[in-house]
């Protein structure tokens, strides 16, 4: 998460991270904030943009925890 952090301290009004789609960096926030996340009506390759953006901002996301909830 550090490159994440790193873009962060820049201060700047926006970020923008290459290869990231909007939809999936949204997804990924509200799970950074509420703790959850539905893959529930997603297709595969929207559950694919969503670890990829989890793995451009050094995030990782284990699918054990969303087949258990």
């Amino acid at each position: 998460m550090s490159k994440f952090l790193d873009i962060l301290s820049e201060r700047v009004p926006y970020v923008t991270i290459p290869d990231v789609n909007e939809e999936s960096f949204s997804l990924l926030l509200r799970y950074l904030y509420s703790g959850t996340l539905s893959l529930e009506g997603l297709y595969p390759a929207e559950i694919f943009d969503l670890y990829h953006a989890a793995s451009k901002i050094g995030f990782i996301l284990s699918i054990t925890h969303f087949e258990n909830n």
